[in-house]
């Protein structure tokens, strides 16, 4: 059985995406891997900053290089190393209700 849900949020990307942007993305695909056993991934903080998936902007992390960047450092790490793909981690806390 299909799962609607699914359908509906395959739906929603594919509309959200131009095919320009598809295109760039999949030109990318080939620079990117699985983190490996001893690979760190930096998900909680920007290595330059003290930016964090709670802040305004997120934490954006390079699909490469597995290093954790703040917005205003994104730019920095994509001219040094020519990355291009990132991932943007934003949390947001959502308080318990009363019991």
């Amino acid at each position: 059985a299909r799962c609607p849900l699914r359908e509906v949020e395959m739906a929603w990307v594919e509309a959200a995406c131009d095919e320009a942007l598809l295109t760039a993305v999949r030109s990318q695909l080939k620079n990117i891997k699985a983190p490996g056993f001893g690979d760190r991934v930096r998900k909680t903080e920007c290595v330059l900053s003290f930016d964090t998936p709670e802040s305004p902007d997120g934490l954006f992390v390079s699909l490469s290089t597995f290093q954790g960047y703040g917005a205003d450092f994104v730019q920095h790490d994509h001219e040094r190393t020519s990355n291009k793909l990132y991932l943007n981690l934003r949390w947001k806390r959502i308080p318990k209700p009363a019991p």
